[in-house]
């Protein structure tokens, strides 16, 4: 069955062609009825379209209900009975159609009643279905709001009890729903002096429009909190109520006693202070304490208040600007940056000016920016720069003046060392010259005699020129390193070698003593990077001291490593002898320069004293040290450290054996023309001897000019060659040789009385490859000569 709201939307919504079709729709079925159910003899004509005029009036309107009466009328006339029955009959079909056709238009009226009828009802009855729903919307949405409400809300009656609450007050009281609806305020309510809750309830019912005041609740476990309570009087169920809202306002105390007790300090803090302290808002005072007054001369805080901030600067700073327009330049980096420290000239009430240091501090406050100033009066400290600056101009002044004294004098020093190094220089020229050529010749006449006696005379030339040519070069290292020019060079070496050349340097002498010479080295799998030549000269110090000192018994040379990283390594050379040792008083001026253990030693022994302090400074600038351990009677262990980069690694090598590289370049080289290019004859004379010695052929050239047309003429396998010669210096004759035809690489080692780094530093530098100084000794020239005769020197 259709209900009436489904009938009243299908007449308020359908459109008209819609309720016509129903109309029709509703007189079909009727016909159908009409035809198929009921006989065709019965009377029962037209009244089987009564419920179709029904409801085609009813949900279809007057219109459809019409269509429907005409509808029923030609139906019923013509078609629904035996062909043409009424038509047959015709005065019994026009009494059936006068007779339905009033009927229906009183059902079609009764209808359109009962339809305004149920329209109107079906109108107040959804009308009042949806003031319920949103009544029972709004009391859902309110209760939701209560329930839920952060504040503390519950409502009161006119006895004191609650009579709804939300749960965040439940929650604020430790209670359950439960337990506090009904409960009575007596039961929460802790401030039993003023005016809360314990108030006469009539007085809080008497009050018009809303009250706020501050109490205390009791939770259920006894606890007591502050709380903020704000309401009012409402009509809720035809009963007025208390209407409150409580929160919880404990942490808010807590801040606002924080507040206050910092404020107290910060209050206490600013009076107390040393320093004049203000506060500025815009362009005006609005704190300040004691100290700004004191500073100031102002007697009251008003008086100071009172003043515009430009009348405490005179109008103008020292740097010339003016005073207001500075000021508004550095509170604004003060409000952009935060803080701002500078100097200022200020300006007392009785008119004197001080200088101070400001410093600004940028507050941000809830209302307004505050700048914090604190000023410090440096009167005192500008005096006394202003004082000092009188003092350092005049002070410059003389340092001026001083410092072109000076300059002269350091020209005139530079000068001086300047002769003084050429002096050396020439000194070990000329001094190595004949000492040279005095070793030459007694090594050639050794080879040349078998006379005892003269033998025995010559040994002693030899080891008197090599006492003079050790003297000379320890007077020149010491020179040097007192000049600052002592440079070490970084090449590769090998410690077995460097030990082992020491070893074989000094193996003649000690066995003439009849001394066990013996040496320990670490093995190291890799090259290492460093002053061979440097290393050799100390460990020889030592070594050669060793010899001196040791009557008898052994020499023990030896090298390890003790420290190592990724880059280095810290090796340890040491000397150790069974010889006469040292007494502990002597062992503090061991290594200093021209010192000895003791001056009589110098008469029986010899020497400069320059040996030690010269090995100590070698180790100090390889980055090691030196020292020594004696036991008088007993023998000596003198040390040095030096550190020495890593470098490839590489195959292991014997050191060459002494006469070895005499004997292989008889062997290997016999017959080799070399070049020889000297200016003084008896060197000249010594060199060529001791290369005819070897069996080679020699050819020599007085000058650079001469060597160079030898070396253009004849491809020569090596080059020895000379520094100062007249017309052209080895220097430039080396330059000039390399730019002969097939000449690039012609082997030319220098052999020069210049004993100075600089001086092999220049010859390296101007193409030549080695460097032998004067004199000469035969085995390092042999070695030489092998070394790049057998084409290991490039490699």
């Amino acid at each position: 069955m259709i209900s009436l709201k489904a009938m009243n939307t299908i007449h308020a919504r359908w459109p008209a062609p819609a309720r016509y079709a129903l109309a029709a729709l509703v007189f079909l079925a009727a016909a159908l009825v009409r035809c198929w159910v009921l006989p065709m003899e019965s009377r029962m004509t037209f009244t089987t379209f009564y419920p179709a005029l029904a409801l085609s009036f009813y949900l279809g309107g007057t219109g459809p209900g019409i269509l429907s009466v005409l509808l029923s009328v030609v139906t019923g006339y013509v078609a629904l009975t035996p062909p043409f029955m009424l038509l047959q009959h015709k005065p019994l079909g026009d009494m059936a159609v006068a007779t339905f056709l009033p009927s229906a238009c009183m059902i079609g009226f009764i209808v359109k009643q009962l339809q305004a009828h149920s329209f109107r009802t079906s109108a107040a009855l959804s009308a009042r279905l949806d003031t319920e729903r949103a009544l029972r919307h709004e009391h859902d949405k309110s209760q939701a709001l209560l329930r839920n409400a952060s504040d503390g809300i519950h409502i009161l009656d006119e006895q004191g009890h609650i009579v709804e609450s939300s749960d965040s007050f439940c929650q604020m009281l430790g209670y359950r729903r439960e337990e506090v609806l009904g409960m009575h305020f007596s039961q929460w309510e802790a401030d039993s002096v003023g005016g809360g809750l314990a108030a006469p309830l009539g007085r809080r019912f008497e009050q018009p429009g809303r009250y706020l005041f501050t109490t205390r609740h009791r939770r259920k476990d006894g606890g007591v909190f502050d709380v903020e309570i704000s309401g009012c009087v409402l009509e809720f169920g035809g009963r007025r109520v208390l209407f409150n809202s409580s929160r919880d306002i404990t942490e808010r105390r807590r801040v606002e006693q924080a507040l206050r007790r910092s404020d107290q300090r910060f209050r206490t803090v600013f009076e107390s202070s040393p320093d004049p302290t203000w506060l500025m808002e815009g362009h005006r005072f609005v704190e300040c304490n004691q100290a700004a007054l004191d500073l100031f001369g102002y007697g009251e805080r008003s008086a100071f208040l009172d003043v515009h901030p430009a009348q405490i600067s005179p109008p103008t700073q020292p740097d010339g600007e003016d005073s207001q327009a500075k000021a508004e330049r550095m509170m604004r980096v003060a409000e952009i940056n935060g803080l701002n420290r500078f100097e200022w000239v200020h300006r007392r009430a009785d008119g004197g000016d001080f200088y101070a240091e400001v410093t600004l501090s940028s507050l941000a406050l809830e209302d307004s920016d505050i700048l914090y100033a604190v000023v410090r009066d440096i009167s005192a400290r500008k005096r006394a720069e202003f004082e000092l600056e009188e003092y350092r101009q005049r002070l410059e002044e003389r340092v001026s003046q001083k410092t072109a004294e000076l300059g002269v004098a350091l020209e005139q020093a530079e000068a001086a060392n300047r002769s003084k190094s050429a002096f050396l220089a020439n000194m070990s020229h000329e001094i190595r010259t004949p000492i040279g050529t005095m070793l030459g010749l007694a090594h050639m006449m050794r080879r040349q005699t078998d006379d005892p006696r003269q033998l025995q005379h010559l040994e002693k030339i030899t080891e008197a020129g090599r006492h003079l040519l050790s003297v000379i070069n320890d007077v020149l290292d010491l020179s040097k390193i007192d000049a600052g020019k002592f440079a070490l060079e970084e090449r590769p070496l090998r410690v077995e070698a460097v030990v082992a050349n020491v070893v074989s340097m000094l193996k003649e002498r000690a066995d003439e003593r009849r001394l066990e010479l013996i040496s320990e080295v670490q093995s190291a799998p890799r090259q290492f990077v460093g002053d061979p030549t440097r290393l050799q000269q100390a460990l020889l110090n030592y070594a050669s001291n060793a010899l001196k000192f040791t009557p008898e018994g052994r020499v023990r040379v030896s090298a390890r490593m003790v420290e190592e990283d990724v880059a280095s390594g810290l090796w340890r050379f040491e000397v150790k002898d069974t010889g006469i040792g040292i007494a502990p008083e002597a062992m503090s001026r061991l290594f200093g320069a021209f010192e000895q253990a003791d001056s009589s030693m110098t008469r029986k022994y010899g020497g400069t004293g320059l040996g030690l302090a010269i090995t100590r400074k070698i180790a100090l600038a390889m980055g090691g040290e030196a020292g020594a351990e004696s036991v008088l009677g007993q023998g000596s262990s003198f040390w040095f450290t030096a550190r020495l980069r890593k470098g490839a690694v590489a195959a292991a090598a014997e050191a060459l054996a002494l006469g070895a590289a005499e004997a292989a370049l008889r062997r290997d080289h016999a017959g080799t023309r070399v070049l020889v290019v000297e200016d003084e004859p008896i060197n000249r004379e010594i060199a060529i001897l001791m290369l005819k010695d070897l069996g080679f052929l020699a050819d020599c050239a007085e000058d650079g000019v001469q060597a160079v047309e030898m070396a253009g003429r004849h491809a020569y396998p090596l080059i020895l060659m000379d520094m100062q010669m007249p017309r052209l210096s080895g220097l430039d004759a080396t330059r000039a040789i390399r730019q002969l035809p097939g000449a690039a690489t012609t082997p030319i080692v220098a052999m020069t009385a210049n004993a100075f780094s600089e001086d092999r530093r220049a010859c390296l530098e101007a193409g030549m490859d080695d460097f032998l100084s004067k004199p000469v000794e035969p085995e390092q020239l042999y070695r030489a000569l092998l070394r790049w005769l057998g084409g290991a020197g490039r490699g």
